[in-house]
């Protein structure tokens, strides 16, 4: 049974996953963007402040979902290596190849 993230200030990520249903690559990739905001103790435990987590929802309701697109500059590359690769590619006329 999902864990309310009301009621706590920390959560481990596995708990907050399970409370809110997101998982944990995504999670983890909202710390490291700070859309979510953590606390390390020692040095693996990392624990995510649920405040910071009910902020985002309250704002995403009030101002809707910003447009993000963690995706977009890898997009642009492969599009740049895909372009830069039918560059270096020979053309080949047809009229050339004397098939007839």
């Amino acid at each position: 049974m999902p864990l309310p993230p009301n009621g706590y200030i920390t959560l481990g990520i596995p708990e907050f996953c399970s409370g809110t249903g997101l998982g944990s690559t995504l999670v983890r990739a909202m710390l490291k963007d700070g859309r979510l905001q953590g606390v390390r103790l020692g040095k693996k435990r990392l624990l995510v402040v649920v405040q910071s987590y009910l902020d985002l929802v309250a704002k995403q309701q009030t101002e809707g979902v910003p447009e993000y697109d963690g995706a977009k500059k890898a997009r642009e590359v492969r599009t740049a290596n895909y372009e830069a690769r039918q560059a270096a590619k020979p053309g080949v006329d047809l009229g050339d190849l004397e098939l007839v």
